[in-house]
Protein backbone atom coordinates (compact mmCIF):
# COMPACT_ATOMS: atom_id res chain seq x y z
CA UNK A 1 0.00 0.00 0.00
CA UNK A 2 2.55 2.44 0.70
CA UNK A 3 4.60 1.93 -2.72
CA UNK A 4 0.93 2.66 -4.48
CA UNK A 5 1.23 5.77 -2.15
CA UNK A 6 4.01 6.74 -3.04
CA UNK A 7 3.38 6.14 -6.78
CA UNK A 8 0.90 8.22 -6.98
CA UNK A 9 2.00 11.40 -4.53
CA UNK A 10 5.12 11.13 -7.45
CA UNK A 11 2.61 10.90 -10.65
CA UNK A 12 0.96 13.83 -9.24
CA UNK A 13 3.91 15.98 -8.42
CA UNK A 14 5.54 14.86 -12.02
CA UNK A 15 2.03 16.00 -14.04
CA UNK A 16 2.33 19.20 -12.56
CA UNK A 17 5.72 20.10 -14.26
CA UNK A 18 4.47 18.73 -17.49
CA UNK A 19 4.34 21.39 -20.55
CA UNK A 20 2.06 20.35 -23.35
CA UNK A 21 3.54 22.61 -26.35
CA UNK A 22 1.66 23.36 -29.74
CA UNK A 23 3.44 24.02 -33.25
CA UNK A 24 1.15 27.65 -34.19
CA UNK A 25 2.52 28.21 -37.86
CA UNK A 26 1.06 25.81 -40.15
CA UNK A 27 3.10 23.00 -42.38
CA UNK A 28 4.04 24.54 -45.80
CA UNK A 29 4.92 21.71 -47.80
CA UNK A 30 6.46 23.63 -50.33
CA UNK A 31 9.08 25.20 -47.80
CA UNK A 32 9.98 21.16 -47.32
CA UNK A 33 9.62 19.40 -50.87
CA UNK A 34 13.13 20.12 -51.30
CA UNK A 35 14.30 17.11 -49.86
CA UNK A 36 12.54 14.93 -52.65
CA UNK A 37 15.21 16.04 -55.15
CA UNK A 38 17.76 14.29 -56.27
CA UNK A 39 21.29 15.01 -53.84
CA UNK A 40 24.72 14.27 -53.38
CA UNK A 41 25.57 15.03 -49.90
CA UNK A 42 25.79 12.44 -47.16
CA UNK A 43 25.37 12.96 -43.53
CA UNK A 44 27.14 10.55 -41.30
CA UNK A 45 26.71 10.24 -37.61
CA UNK A 46 26.46 8.74 -33.98
CA UNK A 47 24.00 9.88 -31.03
CA UNK A 48 25.31 8.94 -27.50
CA UNK A 49 24.78 10.35 -23.76
CA UNK A 50 27.00 9.72 -20.86
CA UNK A 51 25.41 8.35 -17.72
CA UNK A 52 25.75 9.54 -14.55
CA UNK A 53 28.05 6.69 -13.70
CA UNK A 54 30.22 7.58 -16.75
CA UNK A 55 29.31 4.47 -19.13
CA UNK A 56 28.15 5.65 -22.77
CA UNK A 57 24.74 5.10 -24.03
CA UNK A 58 23.86 5.18 -27.90
CA UNK A 59 20.87 5.40 -30.05
CA UNK A 60 21.00 2.34 -30.87
CA UNK A 61 18.03 0.62 -32.89
CA UNK A 62 16.33 4.11 -32.33
CA UNK A 63 14.93 5.94 -35.37
CA UNK A 64 17.01 9.18 -36.66
CA UNK A 65 15.02 11.54 -38.50
CA UNK A 66 16.30 14.03 -41.41
CA UNK A 67 13.70 16.74 -40.90
CA UNK A 68 14.01 19.80 -43.57
CA UNK A 69 14.14 22.95 -42.40
CA UNK A 70 10.99 24.75 -42.51
CA UNK A 71 9.18 27.70 -40.29
CA UNK A 72 7.43 24.51 -38.98
CA UNK A 73 10.20 22.62 -38.26
CA UNK A 74 12.32 25.56 -36.07
CA UNK A 75 9.17 26.35 -34.54
CA UNK A 76 8.71 22.72 -33.08
CA UNK A 77 12.73 22.65 -32.65
CA UNK A 78 11.84 25.63 -30.15
CA UNK A 79 9.31 24.01 -28.52
CA UNK A 80 11.29 20.57 -27.70
CA UNK A 81 14.49 22.25 -27.44
CA UNK A 82 14.23 25.51 -26.75
CA UNK A 83 16.38 26.07 -29.31
CA UNK A 84 16.72 25.43 -33.35
CA UNK A 85 20.06 27.20 -34.28
CA UNK A 86 21.84 25.14 -31.49
CA UNK A 87 22.47 21.24 -31.20
CA UNK A 88 19.76 20.41 -28.39
CA UNK A 89 18.60 18.36 -25.88
CA UNK A 90 14.49 17.94 -25.10
CA UNK A 91 13.02 20.53 -22.29
CA UNK A 92 12.45 18.68 -19.10
CA UNK A 93 8.31 18.36 -18.74
CA UNK A 94 8.03 19.25 -22.71
CA UNK A 95 5.78 17.46 -24.72
CA UNK A 96 5.21 18.45 -27.94
CA UNK A 97 1.79 18.02 -30.10
CA UNK A 98 1.44 15.48 -32.77
CA UNK A 99 3.46 16.72 -36.07
CA UNK A 100 1.60 17.15 -39.19
CA UNK A 101 1.29 14.57 -41.23
CA UNK A 102 2.86 16.66 -44.44
CA UNK A 103 6.08 17.15 -42.06
CA UNK A 104 6.03 13.58 -41.40
CA UNK A 105 6.02 12.86 -45.13
CA UNK A 106 8.32 15.31 -46.12
CA UNK A 107 10.96 13.88 -43.78
CA UNK A 108 14.10 11.15 -44.23
CA UNK A 109 14.50 8.43 -41.23
CA UNK A 110 17.24 5.94 -40.63
CA UNK A 111 17.75 3.31 -37.88
CA UNK A 112 20.76 3.76 -35.61
CA UNK A 113 23.08 0.54 -35.50
CA UNK A 114 24.33 -1.04 -32.62
CA UNK A 115 27.40 1.22 -32.28
CA UNK A 116 24.85 4.42 -32.23
CA UNK A 117 26.26 4.91 -36.14
CA UNK A 118 23.69 6.53 -38.69
CA UNK A 119 23.55 7.49 -42.36
CA UNK A 120 22.15 9.06 -44.79
CA UNK A 121 22.64 9.10 -48.31
CA UNK A 122 21.20 11.38 -51.68
CA UNK A 123 20.88 14.34 -49.63
CA UNK A 124 20.03 17.11 -51.57
CA UNK A 125 21.45 20.91 -50.85
CA UNK A 126 19.58 22.07 -47.94
CA UNK A 127 19.59 22.94 -44.33
CA UNK A 128 18.07 20.42 -42.04
CA UNK A 129 17.33 19.10 -38.66
CA UNK A 130 18.77 15.88 -37.39
CA UNK A 131 16.92 14.00 -34.67
CA UNK A 132 17.02 10.81 -32.44
CA UNK A 133 16.53 9.86 -28.73
CA UNK A 134 18.97 7.90 -26.37
CA UNK A 135 17.19 6.02 -23.83
CA UNK A 136 17.72 3.25 -21.01
CA UNK A 137 15.82 2.00 -18.11
CA UNK A 138 17.31 2.89 -14.46
CA UNK A 139 15.49 -0.16 -13.19
CA UNK A 140 12.89 -2.25 -14.44
CA UNK A 141 10.04 1.28 -13.57
CA UNK A 142 12.43 3.74 -14.64
CA UNK A 143 13.87 5.40 -17.87
CA UNK A 144 16.73 7.58 -18.16
CA UNK A 145 17.93 9.76 -21.57
CA UNK A 146 16.19 11.91 -23.94
CA UNK A 147 15.78 12.90 -27.21
CA UNK A 148 18.34 15.05 -29.17
CA UNK A 149 18.49 17.64 -31.90
CA UNK A 150 21.28 18.60 -34.37
CA UNK A 151 21.10 20.90 -37.06
CA UNK A 152 22.68 21.12 -39.98
CA UNK A 153 23.65 22.56 -43.95
CA UNK A 154 24.95 20.27 -46.72
CA UNK A 155 25.64 21.60 -50.04
CA UNK A 156 27.81 20.78 -53.44
CA UNK A 157 28.38 17.26 -52.80
CA UNK A 158 29.26 17.36 -48.89
CA UNK A 159 29.81 14.19 -46.36
CA UNK A 160 29.29 15.64 -42.99
CA UNK A 161 30.02 13.57 -40.20
CA UNK A 162 28.06 14.23 -36.50
CA UNK A 163 28.74 13.70 -33.23
CA UNK A 164 25.17 13.86 -31.71
CA UNK A 165 25.19 14.60 -27.68
CA UNK A 166 24.43 16.78 -24.93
Amino acid sequence: MRFVTMTVLAATAISGCVKKVETTLPFRAEQAAFIEAPGTNSITGQAFMRQAGGGVVTCAANPVYLVPRTDYAVERMLNIYGKSENPGRQLLGVIPDDPDPGYLRLSRDTICDAEGDFEFFNVPDGEYFVTTGVFWMINQYFQDGANLMHPIKVEAGETKSLLISP
